[in-house]
């Protein structure tokens, strides 16, 4: 029998936490405010959910024993100690978490004829009847902090910042009393590589605290290779992406086939013609060129002229050149317009007539309570520029998860979308069937989507339906 219980076990156990976090001496900032905390009820998939919400920082401690920084997290715990608890990042590696706590956490936001334009609503797609959910925010994005030089050396890099969230998810499991509780990690994009590298450190602890049951894994970026095993080359592994993208605008030579019949046909030739890029002097070189710019719908005098080692950058912006319109690197299908010499794209500010940030953080300290003073970084630029400079240790994350998946104990579910320029579906899908892992454990789905394949509104039943199967 479950055992059940009431909501002030749960805020007992954030009370709790609150006070060994403000406890003088352990050094804790005066200006990092405690957790905060309620309880409430959602309409999530025609269902009644009862939960409480833990959303607030935890101290980062260096070797020191100085405070470096502080993790931010948003936790929302139902009623049911025997669920799965599913810890979620996004990936940069410097974004914050709010796309996806966006799209699956209990309450959301939405256009509204307010004064701020928007409003707080039940979530019906989030994930919460099937598992809790730990939206965590990676050092230095969202609101956490990092609080010196030293702390940025210690935590923006790929083995630091793994332990940092390894750390995290064992102390937040013995809080809440959850170490029997089956654990998923769910991460997007460079969040895949993080999530590898989190099971590999959580698979190290006592067998009894911390039950790691899988690895749900949005657009994966996993960084390494696997020991005999060639991927094709970038170029290679982009074009049914940009095929399909070419497909959606209605250029190319094949806008009749149906988008299943093109994709099998672009990677029919991906894997007959383009595992190696051949030599400009090769006598099929010429009719390569052509069979790519039939796919792609770039002029083959343009593929001649880059050797057909065509970047995703000048794809998206020679397809609709002629319209003023470049694609966007995460989905194929939108665009915007060209910018301007010297111009650049910044983050975008407005959605639906509101102002995206301020939404973002109204939805963290007026919906859920957290009180602070401190700056939101959704996006900060500091913390990927550190991370691409110094921080790319030397990592080999998909021999890591060939290892982990070997025995077939743990399951990984991966979910791509097919005009995702960032990291191609097709790189994902060799990658995957490079770990050769016992089936069923493995699984890889790919659908009309881009990127962040959870923000395709079309697809959300079948993609959230994946998830809520793979979680349950």
């Amino acid at each position: 029998m479950i055992r059940r219980f009431d909501k002030q076990s749960v805020l007992a156990a954030i009370s709790t936490a609150a006070v060994l976090l403000t406890n003088p001496l352990s050094g804790w900032a005066d200006d990092i405010p405690p957790m905060a905390s309620q309880c409430r009820d959602a309409q999530i998939n025609d269902q009644t959910i009862s939960y409480c919400s833990e959303t607030g920082e935890v101290p980062l401690y260096l070797e020191d024993g100085s405070l470096g920084g502080t993790l931010f997290s948003a936790a929302f715990i139902g009623d049911e100690p025997a669920r799965p608890v599913t810890f979620v990042w996004n990936g940069g590696p410097g974004g914050a978490t709010w796309p996806l706590r966006e799209q699956l956490a209990p309450t959301t936001f939405v256009a509204a004829e307010t004064d701020t334009g928007f409003q707080f609503v039940d979530n019906d797609d989030s994930l919460l009847d099937a598992t809790d959910l730990v939206f965590m925010d990676a050092p230095g994005t969202g609101y956490s902090r990092v609080f010196s030089d030293a702390a940025k050396e210690t935590f923006w890099n790929v083995s630091g910042d793994a332990d940092v969230f390894a750390d995290f998810i064992t102390d937040w499991l013995e809080r809440h009393g959850r170490e029997g509780s089956p654990v998923y990690l769910l991460g997007e994009s460079y969040g895949g590589t993080r999530a590898v590298e989190v099971a590999a450190r959580l698979m190290d602890e006592p067998a009894d605290s911390v039950q790691l049951a899988g690895l749900l894994l949005i657009s994966p970026s996993i960084a390494g290779e696997i020991e005999g095993v060639e991927m094709p080359p970038r170029s290679a592994v982009l074009l049914p992406s940009e095929a399909a993208s070419a497909h959606w605008h209605d250029k190319g030579d094949h806008t009749d086939l149906s988008l299943d019949a093109l994709i099998a046909q672009a990677e029919a030739f991906v894997a007959d013609d383009l595992t190696a890029l051949p030599e400009p002097d090769a006598l099929n070189y010429a009719q390569i060129a052509d069979t790519m710019s039939g796919y792609i719908g770039i002029d083959e005098t343009v593929l001649k002229a880059a050797e057909l080692d065509l970047e995703a950058t000048e794809f998206r912006r020679a397809l609709l050149d002629a319209e003023g319109l470049v694609l966007t690197t995460y989905d194929g299908r939108a665009t915007y317009p060209r910018p301007a010499p010297g111009e650049s794209r910044s983050v975008i500010q407005q959605r639906d007539g509101y102002d995206l940030h301020e939404a973002i953080v109204s939805s963290l300290t007026d919906d859920l309570g957290y009180a602070t003073s401190a700056s939101y970084n959704r996006d900060p630029v500091e913390i990927n520029n550190f991370w691409w400079a110094n921080g790319r240790s030397e990592v080999n994350a998909l021999s890591t998860l060939k290892r982990l998946t070997a025995d077939g104990e743990l399951r990984v579910s991966v979910l791509a979308g097919y005009y995702d320029f960032a990291v191609p579906y097709l790189l994902q899908k060799l990658q995957i069937e490079a770990l050769n892992a016992p089936a069923p454990s493995v699984s890889f789905e790919v659908y009309p989507a881009g990127h962040a394949v959870f923000e395709d509104h079309a697809l959300k039943s079948v993609t959230l339906g994946a998830a809520r199967d793979f979680l349950r």
